[in-house]
């Protein structure tokens, strides 16, 4: 069992894990698992056992490190950044020229796939370059893992694995995040439904009407993740995150 605690020491472990190239598993905000961590994509797929080769996702301190070369105006930017920071989702975005070479394991048919949901405890294991790619914390075609002791029974006890159970709200049914494509003029469509919109099951327009409704308030409020840490917004909060009422 490679389960580490989230003291001082837990997450030393971790940081060293990752600058050594290995891959680690991590957890997220809930209701999203577990999942698979790593300074390159391709570590990331070999944990997972597939091909090193298929694109995964990056996670980012800010979207700022990617804004200057996804082909967004500023409106539909400000939405990609509340509906991954507070709503959880993840983002597809289009790139736009040349991009640099650490976003290519995240980018497929011109679109580079983004989530900014992001535990404020382990920022700084994002390190200098203020990213990491990441994929669900199982095997291809497996249950996806929602505590430590999951994740790290997935993969055989492999990688290091971060105890994070207590930052999440276990009363949370958990899942895969909902992936939304992001277009210019604040185009925004579902490519894959998840946890996010499980109160909209086959009506990812109705999630999408739904998210488009509460996006000014969510534009000028702080971020669920800022505000509350981990914990979930009041109910009485505008920006109370769709999935929240799935328990």
């Amino acid at each position: 069992m490679t389960v580490v605690g989230h003291d001082h020491e837990g997450l030393s472990s971790v940081s060293a894990a990752l600058e050594a190239g290995e891959a680690v598993l991590l957890p997220f905000p809930a209701p999203l698992p577990y999942a698979v961590a790593a300074r390159s994509a391709r570590t990331v797929n070999e944990l997972k056992g597939r091909s090193s080769l298929q694109p995964v996702g990056v996670a980012l301190a800010d979207l700022s490190l990617v804004s200057d070369f996804v082909g967004l105006d500023e409106q539909t930017l400000d939405f990609a950044r509340w509906v991954s920071a507070d709503q959880l989702c993840s983002v597809m975005l289009p790139v736009a020229g040349d991009t640099p070479l650490w976003v290519r394991g995240a980018t497929s048919g011109g679109m580079l796939a983004v989530t900014l949901a992001w535990l404020p405890q382990l920022r700084g294991l994002l390190g200098d370059g203020g990213h990491l790619f990441v994929s669900s914390a199982n095997r291809t075609g497996g249950r996806v893992a929602t505590n430590a002791a999951d994740a790290d029974r997935s993969f055989g006890g492999s990688a290091v694995a971060v105890d994070g159970d207590a930052w999440r709200d276990q009363g949370l049914r958990a899942g895969s995040a909902t992936i939304l494509r992001l277009g210019p003029g604040l185009k925004v469509e579902v490519v894959r439904e998840g946890i996010n919109d499980q109160l909209f099951a086959g009506r990812p327009d109705g999630f999408v009407d739904a998210l488009m409704s509460r996006w000014p308030a969510g534009r000028n409020g702080a971020s669920r993740l800022e505000a509350r840490g981990v914990a979930e917004l009041s109910p009485r909060s505008p920006t109370r995150p769709l999935h929240a009422a799935a328990r």
